[in-house]
């Protein structure tokens, strides 16, 4: 059984951008300076949050009943870095390399857009399977299970295609529009024998059968807080055991500020039994008090036994997921997000203020920290950040005046390795590997840039019209999605190591990330008259 992951897998892409660097990068090393620099004074403004890889998310959720054990700790500075940095970032020995220049992304001969200098030999896909919807508008691959592949609808629907044939088995229609389209695809979360669709509207979950389509169980939503907003929001869910754990939102749409109310936010977080869709656990967030530690927007990371609740109140608790026991609680913390949701960090809040941060790794049963240090680098709110799996490397994004830079810190010496400016890539996020630090672009720079854990001299793959969707990471190697102003839609497969681009296929403007399963990789997409189709290509070995 596969499912769509909300939390990214590790990725590594060091060798393969490298290898393009010596291709298409080679005015960057070119034009590298090796000079000590120093930023300016950081103005007081933080990046927006988020929840991608490598980022401080926005938000973080906290049971409403007893907790468990509080972790405490002191900080405990670290060494102080020498150099001429100083309000900014302390660093000692820093290189400085140039910000690159976009590009424009050329055709490979089969009309493929070229992301690495090592794109002569690519094999087309095997497309086992291409089915036509008989719907409109986007749709998402949510996982297979027992011989299906089940794919939901933006307003509501869920489909069951065979996954030998791509036929489809069978469907549940969306449910009748109650005012305004919804603006987020509802929850879908595949297991075996069951797969639960939400329904936003009514505020409820449905489990069916996945081989027949039959309704086993309706489990209600709803629930009351005090001063809460009406409606709700899918945070996510996943099956522990035969536990469905389920989480919403007491807020609609929290980025439509306009409309916003000074309502708390809450998250409602529930477990139910996948054979009789009765409940077997539930929890409660408090709201933020008035004098509490601050507000942040709600979520969870859905690790492997536990669920993680970030709360608005910004404490941090963990639920076991199969039987809602709570294990511990936090106060006063933000959660690094990170490929692996079993491994915990987190830093003090310091919003408004100039600090140095403190980071910290958190035992996932325990709540008790393991170690903290105090980074040699000032920072105003709390930055962008991403930990290398070895923890020996951590890397921060700093704010000047009118630029952005990003720094690399020695963690077992706690003092700075170099500093890189950053302000040409505008929004982006990290993802640290042993090797480096990758940053993903968005917007009309939209791309990627490797930096050596060694050196800021970036290895560049694509900057320019190209857009990227998410990454997917499998040990056949780096499954991505793209287009650009030729191709609607590309669906690329990346030897992470050395930079082969192995398999591409093109595709109608994909609409969701792909699914790899047992033997095949799925991949949604639309055509210009809004049309779905829904691919199925083999697999490759490794």
């Amino acid at each position: 059984m596969r499912q769509l992951l909300t939390t990214p897998k590790y990725l590594t892409l060091t060798g393969w951008l490298v290898t393009l660097a010596l291709a298409l990068g080679l005015l960057l090393a070119a034009c590298a300076d090796t000079s000590t620099a120093t930023p300016a004074a950081p103005a007081v403004a933080s990046p927006a949050a988020t929840t991608a890889t490598g980022t401080t998310p926005t938000a973080a959720t906290t049971p409403a009943t007893t907790p468990g054990p509080t972790a405490t700790g002191s900080a405990t500075a670290g060494t102080a870095i020498t150099g001429t940095a100083t309000s900014g970032a302390t660093a000692g020995s820093q290189t400085v390399a140039p910000s690159p220049t976009p590009f424009t992304v050329p055709l490979d001969n089969n009309g493929i857009p070229v992301i690495s200098a090592l794109q002569g030999n690519t094999k087309p896909f095997t497309q086992d399977w291409r089915t036509g919807l008989d719907t409109t508008g986007p749709v998402q691959v949510a996982g297979e299970s027992d011989g299906m592949v089940f794919v939901k609808t933006q307003d509501g629907g869920l489909y069951a295609l065979d996954t030998k044939s791509g036929t489809v088995a069978w469907k549940v229609p969306a449910p009748p529009l109650a005012g305004t389209a919804p603006l987020f695809p509802p929850l879908a979360v595949v297991g075996p024998g069951v797969v639960a669709l939400g329904d936003l509207a009514a505020e409820k979950i449905t489990g069916y059968d996945t081989r027949t389509g039959q309704k086993k169980w309706d489990f209600d939503l709803r629930f009351n807080a005090p001063g809460r907003d009406t409606g709700s929001r899918f945070i996510g869910g996943k099956i522990y055991g035969n536990t469905l754990a389920v989480v919403v939102s007491s807020k609609q749409n929290p980025f439509d500020q306009q409309h916003q109310t000074t309502n708390p936010e809450y998250l409602s977080l529930t477990g139910i039994d996948l054979t009789s869709g009765k409940t077997v656990w539930s929890a409660l967030t408090d709201p933020p008090t008035v004098n509490g530690f601050g507000v942040r927007l709600g979520g969870v990371i859905f690790g492997s036994k536990n669920l993680y609740v970030e709360s608005p109140d910004l404490s941090v608790g963990a639920i076991e997921g199969a039987t809602g026991n709570r294990l511990w609680l936090i106060l006063n913390a933000l959660v690094l997000h990170n490929d692996n949701p079993d491994v915990l960090y987190t830093v003090v809040p310091e919003a408004g203020s100039e600090h140095q941060p403190i980071l910290r790794k958190t035992d996932p049963q325990t709540g008790k920290v393991l170690w903290e240090k105090q980074l040699p680098v000032n920072v105003i709110d709390d930055p962008l950040m991403a930990v290398s799996p070895d923890e020996k490397t951590v890397y921060v994004e700093v704010l000047s005046s009118s630029d952005t830079y990003l720094y690399g810190i020695d963690l077992d010496k706690n003092e700075g390795l170099w500093n890189f400016k950053t302000t040409t890539f505008k929004d982006y996020d990290l993802t640290a590997t042993n090797e480096g630090v990758r940053l993903r672009t968005f917007g009309s720079q939209a791309g990627f840039a490797m930096f050596p854990r060694d050196k800021p001299i970036p290895a560049m793959w694509i900057l320019g019209p190209e857009q990227f969707g998410d990454v997917i990471s499998e040990p056949e190697g780096l499954y991505l999605t793209a287009t650009d102003p030729h191709v609607p839609g590309v669906l690329y497969l990346v030897n992470p190591s050395q930079g082969y681009v192995l398999y591409t296929a093109k595709t109608e403007a994909i609409s969701g990330v792909p699914l790899p399963g047992e033997t095949q990789v799925y991949l949604a997409a639309t055509d210009n008259a809004g049309k779905p189709y829904i691919y199925a290509f083999a697999r490759p070995k490794t």
